[in-house]
């Protein structure tokens, strides 16, 4: 039977720590890391360590201070920079359920 890593597959102790309107993306990253955090005890460890690091994937999201000025003039620093905000307020939600677990 095939089994999916799905929102939904969060954890009832940080389920509980979380407010409705966290969204199932954010809901899905918390699922990976705490599968990440089983290591070889997550039965998606296979998956999660083929998973690229955050310095080989070339988002801008991940970009410096110095190769965002590069772009500062064009609507896509506008962009980089809300979704920036948006990710910071996510985690301020959820940062404190990472933190108990």
């Amino acid at each position: 039977m095939w089994q999916h890593l799905t929102p939904d597959k969060i954890i009832p102790a940080l389920e509980s720590l979380l407010t409705a309107d966290v969204s199932n993306i954010v809901r899905l990253a918390i699922v990976l890391l705490v599968e990440k955090k089983l290591g070889q005890d997550s039965t998606w460890a296979s998956y999660v360590n083929n998973l690229p690091l955050c310095e080989d994937m070339h988002n801008t999201i991940f970009w410096s201070k110095d190769e965002l000025e590069m772009v500062q003039p064009s609507s896509v620093y506008r962009e980089i920079f809300d979704q920036k905000v948006c990710i910071e307020k996510e985690f301020y939600v959820i940062k404190h359920a990472l933190v108990k677990k």
